[in-house]
């Protein structure tokens, strides 16, 4: 059985060190986008910072209704270019304040001239003030630089009246390749920025002899407020209110940037508090339940001004600590009852919160998604967006009295139980009839519907004896809950008998807002599916590597087959099997010889037979974050968008001389003999394997007469028979490089061949 790859080889002329250096350079990186957000109708100019970001195309914007213009790049100015900033202000701020004629500062006997940056035009038409501003900003010492934030793209976002409301996501293009996405959020309020504020140091930071800043503007209500805070920043806004006004006041911030990974805890840990005429503190809050967002809910006491306070929990501060805050009456959703419902069926929920009218609304229960997410108020604000599950077992209520072994609630299996843990100390307790070696599977749903449980679960035998327990057990798709508070469990029963269920709050708490839905009942096979980037970028004629997880559901280990779905022409998959009882494969997206002109959003699925049924299920488009140095998450995005790289290429065809997947022995040696159709393969080709399985090394790339061969080396310790997965080869052109006698060998990556899948032969 044979394979076909393409093989790229760059024709000589593009072998050219500057050329190679141009087009394989780093794909860019985003770590904000400041503002994050604007109104329907206007235009805003927004700032990306993050890296590599020079010689960008396009910016491109996700959902229906956005388009971008790219102003300009703004490279970081370094320490010499820094000093002579300095030089230049102080000598300007001296003039101003004396009123004299401004004199040019000399460098070496020569006048000292900037770089054009956008932050040093018409610095002789600003105020002392401003300067002094722009000082504090270059020269903080508090400031922490971060290469990875360090540029910036001025991008105008022009938002259509009709834009989609909610969040969209920016992403760059370069020479180079795609970005990751950041935040961006349409909406309907009038939108003020930080930067239209009075500047001053806060003051308990203020000098002894600095002027207190001017009196800040006041804003009527409703108003949507973006800031970013600084090092020991604190930002003020004076806002108008009348009694009676029961007003909401709703922070986004780890919203906008779920995870930072050199700040702890992982992210802007925004507070809130409010302050009335007189200077006191008379509302705060630092999160909203479980969500460190922070929400206040406060009811106006009197008509006035107050004045509302962002800050970092612990006076952090950088420029990807962006944040958007509403305030007005707006409705803001505290709960629902219940927390689902079951598939295809007429189901309702009542809704709790402020500024909403006691009502119940029905549910979208078509079969598709597990948790799906609703705004659920009509209108031109988006509230706050509600989770709730849909399933399609029979329902039952959770009935009081049933808090004891001796007063269980008896369950039909299988069912989903609606209930809460009403009070402090409450304790649910159910009961059902199990058999000798039956498996069951229970499975609390809560905090991924976002209620305040922290659930506990116990198995209890007729005897009393606790034969399972679960405090938390982690969702791998649940990528942006950090504290993961939801049990399950997959018991094998022992006897034939009446068995108990036992659901608490770990911390023996709670209340209104600690729902649940129970899943009781035979297990069901299934997974879900995240991929590890939501950016490709792959040359013409060549492969891109990406990672598929999967998280497995209720005992489920068969293999699962990763498709595509209306894919461009050309574009196909290789290595596209994640191996029975694996959690993830490396596969490679394979691109046709023409390049794409416009990135495209990529469609997977996943397929597997479940018992005697092909169940399918979409892949999730998602980007690998770490929070805080260590923990990694699985964060979704809109979209898998894929990019053509650019550049002049030959593509010819390779042969896999062996069937695939290629076997592999336990120990020693072996080869994958690979057909180029070149003669021979030129010198400065190299090949290389990208991110191997541990166990499995490249001892040497032999190059003939229109062949290569790779020989692995096998280490006994830790391959086993059986073992499947993909070997992904890396192709890389060496150049020499500067005068002779002083030559420098470089390796430029060119790209990948398309996965090669192998397995573990037995002995």
């Amino acid at each position: 059985m044979t394979r076909r790859l393409a093989l790229l080889c760059l024709l000589p002329a593009v072998l050219a060190p500057a050329a190679l250096a141009q087009r394989f350079g780093r794909d860019p990186h985003l770590g904000y986008a400041f503002p994050a957000g604007g109104r329907q109708g206007t235009t805003v100019r927004v700032t990306l910072g993050g890296e590599d970001l020079g010689g960008p195309r396009l910016v491109e914007a996700s959902g229906i209704g956005l388009t971008t213009k790219v102003v300009e790049h703004v490279r970081p100015l370094g320490k010499q270019v820094l000093g002579d900033i300095g030089k230049v202000i102080g000598a300007l701020i001296r003039a101003k304040v004396t009123g004299r004629a401004f004199e040019q500062p000399m460098e070496d006997g020569k006048p000292i001239k900037l770089p054009d940056h956008p932050w040093l035009r018409d610095l002789d038409k600003k105020t002392v003030d401003e300067l002094s501003t722009l000082a504090r900003k270059l020269f903080d010492p508090k400031r922490q630089e971060n290469a990875q934030i360090a540029e910036s793209l001025i991008v105008d976002v022009i938002v259509d009246p009709k834009a989609a409301l909610g969040y969209h996501q920016l992403r760059v293009q370069t020479n180079q390749g795609l970005s990751n996405p950041v935040n961006f959020e349409v909406g309907v309020l009038p939108e003020i920025v930080e930067e239209d504020q009075p500047t001053g140091s806060p003051a308990r930071l203020r000098r002894v002899n600095e002027a207190p800043p001017p009196p800040l503007k006041t804003y009527d209500l409703p108003v949507m407020i973006n800031g970013q805070i600084m090092p020991g920043d604190s930002d003020r806004y004076r806002l108008r209110a009348k009694k009676g006004q029961q007003l909401v006041m709703i922070a986004q911030a780890r919203r906008i940037t779920p995870y930072l990974a050199d700040a702890v805890p992982g992210w802007f840990q925004a507070t809130l508090a409010l302050y009335d005429s007189d200077g006191r503190e008379i509302a705060f809050d630092d999160d909203y339940r479980y969500d460190p967002d922070p929400v206040l809910m406060f009811k106006v006491p009197a008509d006035g001004l107050y004045d509302l306070e962002v800050r970092d929990a612990i006076w952090r501060g950088r420029e990807d600590f962006v944040y958007r805050v509403a305030v007005g009456e707006l409705p803001f959703v505290t709960g629902i009852w219940p927390l689902g419902g079951r598939t295809s069926s007429k189901a309702s929920v009542s809704l709790t919160g402020w500024n909403i009218p006691p009502s119940s609304f029905a549910l979208d229960t078509q079969p598709g998604a597990e948790i799906l997410r609703s705004v659920f108020i009509p209108g031109r604000w988006l509230p706050n967006p509600i989770a709730y599950a849909v399933d399609s077992l029979p329902e039952a209520s959770e009935v009081e009295p049933n808090n004891s072994l001796d007063r269980p609630q008896l369950l039909s299996l299988p069912v989903t139980v609606n209930g809460r843990i009403g009070q402090p100390g409450d304790v649910d307790v159910f009961a059902f009839s199990g058999r000798a070696g039956q498996s069951v599977a229970i499975e609390v749903m809560a905090r991924r519907l976002q209620s305040s449980l922290d659930s506990l679960l116990r198995l209890v035998d007729s005897a009393g004896k606790v034969i399972a327990l679960n405090d938390d057990y982690d969702d791998p798709a649940a990528g942006l809950i950090t504290n993961q508070a939801d049990s399950y469990l997959l018991a094998r029963l022992p006897a034939d008998g009446v068995y108990r269920i036992m659901l608490s709050d770990t911390l023996q708490s709670g209340g209104p807002d600690f729902g649940y839905r129970l899943r009781v009942g035979d297990p069901r096979p299934d997974f879900a599916l995240r991929t590890s980037s939501s950016a490709i970028t792959v040359p013409p004629g060549f492969s891109a590597p990406i990672t598929v997880h999967a998280a497995r559901r209720d005992g489920f280990t068969g293999p699962i087959d990763i498709v595509l779905r209306d894919a461009p022409a050309g574009f196909t998959l290789s290595g596209n099997r994640i191996p029975a009882g694996r959690d993830s494969v490396r596969l490679t997206v394979n691109a046709g010889p023409k390049a794409v002109d416009v990135p495209f959003n990529l469609i997977m699925v996943g397929r597997a037979t479940v018992g005697r049924e092909v169940i399918t299920r979409p892949v999730t488009p998602a980007d690998d974050l770490m929070q805080a140095f260590f923990f990694k998450h699985l964060v979704p995005a809109r979209e898998l968008v894929v990019a053509s790289a650019r550049g002049a290429r030959f593509v010819p065809s390779v042969t896999i001389a062996q069937r695939v997947p290629v076997p592999i022995p336990t120990t020693g040696l072996a080869s994958i003999i690979l057909s180029t159709g070149l003669r021979p393969v030129p010198p400065m080709i190299k090949f290389d394997l990208s991110d191997p399985p541990k166990g499995i090394s490249l001892q040497e790339a032999k190059t003939g007469a229109g062949s290569v061969v790779l020989v692995l080396k096998i280490d006994p310790a830790t391959i086993k028979p059986g073992d499947a997965d993909n070997l992904i080869v890396a192709v890389a052109a060496e150049v020499e490089t500067g005068p002779e006698g002083k030559k420098k060998t470089q390796r430029y990556t060119l790209g990948h061949l398309p996965a090669i899948p192998y397995v573990v032969a037995a002995k």
